[in-house]
């Protein structure tokens, strides 16, 4: 009798569940512009640096898995660090000086990520956040003076990879992600530009590549990332600079990094079927040893080490 035909999966059915921990090492160039106009003045005040280097890390740890290890539930921590930020303005007499520039930002919080079987990921996280931009303008000339800045809040944050290829080893996507914030000034921005500002609001978009190289060893991926991230705050009542109107801070990155994922599985490789020392239903070695029944095929995906 024809034995039945063993419905296999396609290769990008089988691609790993999520581990336990992800870790992502950022590096590139960041750039800020921010633009606060003053009543009573004729041109904004602002402050723009195109470009300077910045480091970043981002860490996720799943506390439980669940659906074949494809989703999970954890918490995630991430931080922003500035290299090489310098700035330079002018003072009363029209010299130009050094001012002194610091920056960071970091965030934590409860996340949900999901992979399907087909590839791509999906992570959605809540979290606190906290955003600071130190800019001493005191050697400045008044009309050019600003204020130091800070953003404490709520951030709410998506991001989805659409795979192009995904197979059980290498995967390659397009990244897309984005994140709302609603946060509250600092105290020094809202001494200098007006004591009852609305809330701030952030908003910012995320689009790059993606790749998980199983291949060369199981866990290891990389990214390419631009972003853009844009806080208004509307100012009003008195401030010690003057009465400011709707402040616009811009924030842009083009960043690589390396990922790594502990706890995940190395892809399956299709075994050779050993040589069958059956013949006939009887062992060569003995015409008096019964044969053994036959084994059922098995319906499960030999490229899959997770299905089932």
């Amino acid at each position: 009798a024809e034995a039945p035909a063993t419905e296999a999966r396609s290769d990008s059915s089988a691609v790993p569940p999520l581990g336990w921990l992800h870790v992502t090492a950022m590096g590139g160039i960041a750039g800020r512009s921010w633009r606060v106009p003053v009543l009573g003045e004729r041109t904004a005040r602002g402050y723009q640096n195109g470009l300077y280097g910045e480091l970043g890390l981002w860490v996720a740890a799943l506390v439980t898995r669940f659906n074949e290890g494809r989703m999970g539930f954890g918490f995630e921590l991430g931080a922003r660090l500035p290299v090489g930020l310098a700035s330079q303005g002018r003072d009363a007499d029209g010299r130009v000086v050094a001012l002194s520039t610091t920056s960071f930002e970091v965030f934590v919080g409860p996340l949900l990520m999901f992979r399907p079987s087909g590839g791509g990921q999906i992570r959605l996280g809540v979290s606190f956040a906290y955003h600071q931009f130190d800019l001493d303008t005191a050697r400045l000339a008044p009309e050019m003076r600003l204020a130091p800045v800070t953003y404490l809040g709520l951030r709410i944050a998506g991001e989805g990879s659409i795979p192009l290829v995904a197979k059980p080893d290498l995967e390659v996507g397009l990244l897309v992600g984005g994140e709302l914030r609603v946060a509250a000034a600092g105290a020094e921005m809202r001494e200098a530009f007006g004591q009852n500002p609305d809330t701030t609001t952030g908003v910012g978009v995320l689009l790059g590549l993606m790749a998980r190289l199983d291949r060369a060893a199981p866990g290891l991926g990389l990214r390419a990332t631009a972003e853009w991230m844009r806080y208004r705050t509307p100012f009003a009542g008195p401030g010690r600079i003057g009465t400011g109107s709707d402040s616009v801070d811009d924030y842009t990155r083009y960043q690589l990094a390396v990922t790594y994922t502990f706890g995940a599985s190395a892809p399956a490789r299709r075994a050779t079927p050993a040589a069958d020392s059956w013949t006939g239903g009887a062992r060569t070695e003995g015409a008096d040893t019964p044969a053994p029944a036959q084994e059922a095929p098995s319906t499960r995906s030999e490229g899959d080490p997770f299905g089932r």
